[in-house]
């Protein structure tokens, strides 16, 4: 039994471990919302012309 709680411990701290770089990495993305370089474009707003999301759809 203490075998089992030491391996499920030990998995708990290494899937926190990758939460948290995960997290931080995600958050390190965003911080930068001023800048350009590097950064992932937005899409919001409307499309000119409007954009059919199935366009193979038979009604």
């Amino acid at each position: 039994m203490l075998k089992t709680l030491v391996k499920w411990s030990i998995r708990l701290t290494l899937v926190a471990g990758v939460a948290t770089a995960v997290a931080r990495v995600l958050g390190s993305r965003s911080d930068g919302a001023g800048r350009t370089e590097g950064s992932i474009p937005t899409i919001g707003g409307d499309t000119w012309p409007p954009v059919p999301v199935n366009p193979d759809r038979k009604d």
